[in-house]
């Protein structure tokens, strides 16, 4: 409104005489405005341009009324440059004051002093567009409790709250109930002994509390109750005993730009309250949470810097579908983001949290499920980056969790989550989980944290698919008492221990993963029906993969090349298939089993240039070594030392640098095993296509055979009490068959041809021919014998050799008294035909 210049300079001391104004009075002595006008303190005409003014008045109430009442007005009035105390105690339904309006429009009260009253500053109740101004408002209701605040607003609306100090009062520093439409702008509220700032409550809507100054309260910066679609903007909040912000049971209200620091509890609390917006907020420094949400659903959190406050910088309980994003949280006491106990369906999305004391994000309690956490960026936490404890069916994606000081993420008790395309790095674990099942973990980048990239612990039934790993200084994934899990599609390189570690884990799938340059590419032990296929398992330091302990595993259809020690290797591990992998340029062996791995199927690999033997077998028994390719090894294409029962059958052995199969026992037995149907061709010289050794290499079977173009087809050495049957042997440049010192045994149905010696042996007795065919052996001989007795040869042929036998030393039998052998040189007569 328009105000005149006052009438006069006079200056007027009403003390004991209170104003009462009742602008619809009317009769004799009525106090209406006509009477007002006619006091020395009051002119004007009550009309916008020349209100009623009443000014320059001094009213000490005396303890018994408001200093100055208006009831009943709709006329223009102002109240200014007065000095008012003392009035009498507000009680409800008579909110006494410095001023107290009642039923009034119209008015403004500006540039008083209402102070030291022992009830409200100023009062309002049933009034519309009434302008508080600039007014002193200090020290009000000591005598008084519930219903004396510095300003009170009760059914009121429309009303303009403005540059007013309020300071130390008693209960509140203002009161709204049941007022709409309010603004209250730039006051200077400080130092409310007793509960709130301001409280706005039942009912109150549409108000606008801005750009004020709230500090030292007993109570709350600013308390909504009961009311909704009201804006708390650009205000600084400072050290309360409670809250800077309380929000109960009010929806759709904004908070917004306001500073909120110092409060002995949460910066800023919502209490079953819906769809509030709090944006860009500045909350640091108090001494609870920043914010907290409870039972309050659909609140929208976003672009507030919430920082350096003792507890969380957002705790969240029993709360849903709230939206919580591009927030900055930094250097909080405890956790930056915490949900606990039944929030469903919260968003928390393109947050900044950062050198949390504890946890960057924290989901405990009871059945935190349907969250999404989305393009976070996570760094420099205590604790862990991410901890989800007994929460369900959430999802994880792309966010950034880096240098946290501890995992991170850890799951605890939680199933069915969804975690994806996140990069977590330099942490202590990237990912952490622990009784948690049924978790889906996708395209996350893993990498350069101190220990393992994911460590899964007694969890199953999870996928691990497409993820990145490396550069852990532990291992890729390390799997512990984890069944039935998933590994698929996943990238895992250069961690300084092993690419995937598990132990005391079954029925598990490793399947198409990239596993390239750690110590072992997957290590497994103590573990039962686990799958590991269709892997490229590629340098690393030491083998391909690793089995110990561990029984009924399938490994099948991986490439499995250029690790530095083995391609596979097996100890104290039985019953395991390992089936169409191509082994390839391994540093030492392609497949090594040992160490009493027994019953194990090797079938249908393709093992080629490895640096020593292609399968290596050593004290192990029952093995089935079945329809394997195995060629260009640097030493023998199959060796088998001190083993038992061992099948080697259907095999294509070839262009091995050392022995094509090699049976030795060397400090064991090597007994009962039968090497049958193998193809084996083209070794190099001084080897042999199979070879027996060791006086302790007894009672196998070695039968039908083909070996083709090998120097020694067979070779037996001091190996005794062995079968060789109808194998087919051509082209050996130095012989088909030879012993050395090897006794007992027993060679039929063979087929020895186009070989310069077909057999040769040297100190070796009471061995059997019997039934094998012997031709066409050149530039040498057939048989050659040299300082061996006993030998027993009958019923054999021999065709189109050079020489048939040449007996150098030794006394032998070339039939067994009843029947010889058949010369396709021999002139005379046949006694037996």
């Amino acid at each position: 409104n328009k105000i005149p210049k006052s009438k006069t300079s006079e200056y007027w001391d009403l003390t004991g005489t209170a104003i009462y104004i009742d602008g619809t009075a009317t009769g004799v002595g009525a106090q209406n405005w006509t009477w007002a006008v006619s006091q020395p303190w009051c002119y004007g005409s009550g009309t916008v341009n020349q209100p009623y003014v009443i000014e320059n008045v001094t009213i000490n109430g005396l303890n018994s009324s408001s200093c100055i009442y208006i009831v009943n007005n709709n006329a223009y009035f102002t109240i200014r440059n007065c000095t008012l105390f003392n009035s009498s105690t507000a009680t409800e339904p008579n909110p006494n004051g410095g001023v107290r309006l009642a039923n009034v429009s119209n008015g403004t009260i500006i540039d008083n002093n209402c102070s030291f009253n022992n009830g409200v500053g100023i009062s309002l109740t049933n009034c519309i567009k009434i302008n508080i101004n600039n007014n002193d408002i200090i020290h009000n209701g000591y005598d008084n409790e519930d219903y004396a605040p510095g300003i009170s607003l009760i059914d009121s609306n429309l009303n303009l709250i403005s540059r007013n100090t309020i300071d130390n009062n008693y209960w509140r520093g203002m009161r709204l109930a049941n007022s709409d439409n309010n603004t209250i702008y730039k006051n200077d509220i400080i130092n409310t002994a007793n509960q709130d700032h301001i409280l706005i409550s039942s009912g109150c809507d549409y108000n606008n509390v801005s750009q004020n100054i709230l500090n030292a309260s007993n109570g709350n910066g600013i308390l909504l109750s009961q009311t909704n679609n009201n804006v708390i903007e650009n205000n600084t909040i400072i050290d309360t005993t409670f809250y800077g912000i309380h929000i109960s049971y009010s929806d759709e209200n904004i908070v917004n730009n306001n500073l909120i620091t110092g409060h002995n509890f949460d910066g800023l609390y919502l209490l079953h309250s819906d769809q509030n917006i709090v944006k860009s907020n500045y909350i640091h420094s108090n001494n609870q949470d920043g914010i907290q949400i409870t039972s309050s659903n659909l609140n929208v959190i976003y672009q507030n810097n919430i920082s350096y406050n003792q507890d969380c910088g957002l705790y969240m309980d029993n709360s849903d579908n709230n939206e919580i994003y591009e927030n900055n949280v930094f250097k909080n006491g405890a956790n930056g983001i915490r949900l606990r106990n039944f929030c469903n369906f919260n968003n928390v999305s393109y947050n900044f949290l950062n050198a949390t004391m504890g946890h960057g994000i924290y989901f405990d309690g009871s059945s935190n499920s349907n969250n999404t956490l989305y393009k976070n960026q996570i760094h420099n936490s205590q604790q862990f980056g991410i901890f989800i404890s007994e929460s369900y069916s959430n999802t994880i994606s792309e966010n950034n969790i880096t240098r946290n000081n501890d995992d991170g993420i850890y799951l605890l008790t939680s199933y069915n989550n969804i975690l994806k395309q996140y990069n977590i790095l330099h942490n202590n674990d990237g990912i952490y989980s622990l009784n948690s099942d049924n978790n889906f973990f996708v395209e996350n980048t893993i990498m350069n944290n101190t220990r393992d990239g994911i460590f899964y612990y007694n969890s199953d039934n999870s996928d691990f698919i497409r993820n990145s790993i490396s550069f852990n200084t532990r291992h890729g994934i390390y799997i512990y008492q984890s069944n039935t899990n998933t590994y698929s599609s996943n990238n895992i390189t250069k961690n300084f221990f092993n690419g995937i570690n598990i132990l005391h884990s079954n029925h598990s799938e490793i399947d198409g993963n990239e596993i390239y340059e750690n110590s072992h590419g997957i290590s497994m032990s103590n573990c039962q029906n686990n799958s590991i296929e269709r892997n490229i398992i590629k340098l690393n330091s030491f083998h391909g993969i690793t089995l110990t302990s561990s029984t009924i595993n399938v490994i099948y259809d991986n490439n499995v090349s250029l690790n530095n020690q083995n391609g596979i290797r097996i100890t104290n591990a039985g019953n395991n298939s390992i089936s169409e992998n191509s082994l390839v340029k391994n540093k030492n062996h392609g497949i090594y089993i040992t160490a009493t791995s027994n019953t194990n199927r090797i079938y249908d690999n393709d093992l080629f240039l490895n640096g020593q033997n292609g399968i290596h077998l050593l004290l192990v028994e029952n093995q089935m070594i079945k329809s394997n390719i195995i060629y260009r090894n640097s030493y023998d294409g199959i060796h088998i030392e001190d083993c038992n029962k061992t099948l080697i059958s259907e095999n294509h052995v070839y262009n091995n640098s050392g022995d094509g199969i090699y049976l030795v026992a060397s400090s064991a037995t090597s007994i009962e095993n039968l090497i049958e149907n193998n193809l084996v061709e083209n070794h190099s010289a001084s080897n042999s296509g199979i070879r027996l050794d060791g006086t302790n290499c007894y009672h196998n079977l070695v039968k039908e055979n083909i070996l083709i173009r090998i120097p020694q087809a067979i070779f037996l050495f001091q190996a005794k009490n062995n079968t060789i049957l109808d194998n087919d042997i051509s082209l050996s440049d130095v012989a088909g068959i030879m012993l050395g010192g090897a006794h007992y045994n027993y060679f039929s149905g063979n087929y020895i041809e186009k070989c310069d010696h077909g057999i040769s042996m040297t100190t070796c007795d009471n061995n059997t021919f019997h039934e094998n065919v012997i031709s066409e052996c050149s530039p040498t001989v057939g048989i050659r014998i040299q300082s061996s007795d006993d030998n027993l040869f009958y019923k054999n042929s021999f065709l189109n050799n050079v020489v048939h036998v040449v007996v150098i030393s030794g006394t032998n039998f070339f039939n067994n008294s009843e029947i010889g052998n058949y010369w396709d040189n021999y002139t005379g007569s046949d006694p037996n035909n």
